[in-house]
C-alpha cells in the first residue's frame, strides 16, 4: 500500500491511461471538455489521496462572487441585481473537514480558438486567481500555481503576492503538453514532472491552510470565554500576573 502512494506508482499509473494515442490527436473541432478530459484523467491520478480535490464542470467560484458583491457595494449602491460566480472549468480546493478552500484556478480553450481569445482567457484567468490568492492570504499563503491551456498544449505559471511591491506577480514556470502521437511520447515525461510538482506545491500550501484554519477555530471556541475571564479578575497593578495567580492558588 505504500508503494502505491509513492509518485512512481501514479507516474506509472499517468502512462497506463495514453495505450490509444488515436484518442488524443490534436483536432481543431474538438471541444474544451475533450482536450479537458485528457488531462483531467492524469490529474485525477496525480492527485488521488491527498485531500486536493479537483472541481470542474464550469463550477462556480465563490472567491469571485465574494468580490463581485463588495465592487457592487462600494461602486454600484444602487445595483440590486443578483450576483453571480465566474465560471471555472476547473478549481483546484484544499478540502478540510466542511470546509474547501479554493486555491487555483484553471481554463481550457478548444485548439482552434485564436490569439486574441487565448489573451483573454489569460487576463480572465489571472483576474481570478488574485481574487482567489487574495483569499488564502488570510490563511498565510503568498503564492498559487494555475494552468491556462489550449487543445494539447498549456503552461503552468506561478502567481504571487509581493508585500513590498504590493502587487500580485505572474511568472512562467513551465509549458506542458500532451502527445498527440507515439513520436511525441517523450514530451510527455516532463509534463508529469510539472504536474507533480503542481501537487507537491500546493500540499504545502494545503498544510499551512489547514493549520491557521486550526488556529482560527481555536481562537472562536474562546472568544467570549476570555473575554469574561479579563472582565471578572482583576489584577493588581503592583502585583506581577505570576505572583497573582500563586496568590490564588494558595487561597484556595
Amino acid at each position: 500500500m505504500q508503494q502505491k502512494q509513492a509518485t512512481r506508482y501514479p507516474a506509472v499509473s499517468s502512462f497506463m491511461l495514453i495505450e490509444s494515442f488515436d484518442l488524443w490527436d490534436d483536432d481543431d473541432n474538438a471541444s474544451e471538455m475533450t482536450h479537458y478530459r485528457r488531462v483531467a484523467s492524469l490529474l485525477d491520478v496525480v492527485f488521488k489521496k491527498t485531500g486536493i480535490r479537483l472541481h470542474d464542470g464550469e463550477t462556480g467560484s465563490k472567491s469571485t462572487k465574494l468580490e463581485r458583491e463588495t465592487n457592487k457595494a462600494i461602486f454600484h449602491t444602487k445595483d440590486t441585481s443578483p450576483t453571480y460566480p465566474r465560471k471555472i472549468d476547473l478549481l483546484l480546493k484544499c478540502n478540510d473537514a466542511k470546509t474547501d478552500i479554493e486555491m487555483s484556478s484553471n481554463e481550457w480553450k478548444r485548439a482552434s480558438v485564436s490569439k486574441n481569445v487565448q489573451l483573454m482567457q489569460q487576463c480572465k484567468n489571472l483576474r481570478i486567481n488574485t481574487v482567489i490568492l487574495k483569499n488564502l492570504k488570510k490563511l498565510g499563503v503568498n503564492k498559487t500555481l494555475s494552468m491556462d491551456w489550449t487543445g494539447n498544449s498549456g503552461y503552468i505559471y506561478q502567481l504571487e503576492w509581493c508585500p513590498d511591491q504590493e502587487v500580485y506577480l505572474a511568472s512562467n514556470c513551465i509549458i506542458v503538453q500532451l502527445p498527440s502521437s507515439p513520436l511525441l511520447l517523450f514530451d510527455l515525461k516532463p509534463t508529469l514532472e510539472s504536474f507533480f510538482g503542481l501537487k507537491l506545491s500546493l500540499l504545502q500550501d494545503a498544510k499551512i491552510i489547514k493549520a491557521s484554519l486550526q488556529v482560527q477555530k481555536q481562537k472562536k471556541n474562546m472568544q467570549g470565554v476570555a473575554d469574561s475571564c479579563s472582565l471578572s479578575i482583576r489584577t493588581p497593578a503592583s502585583t506581577s500576573l505570576l505572583n497573582f495567580l500563586s496568590s490564588l492558588l494558595r487561597i484556595s
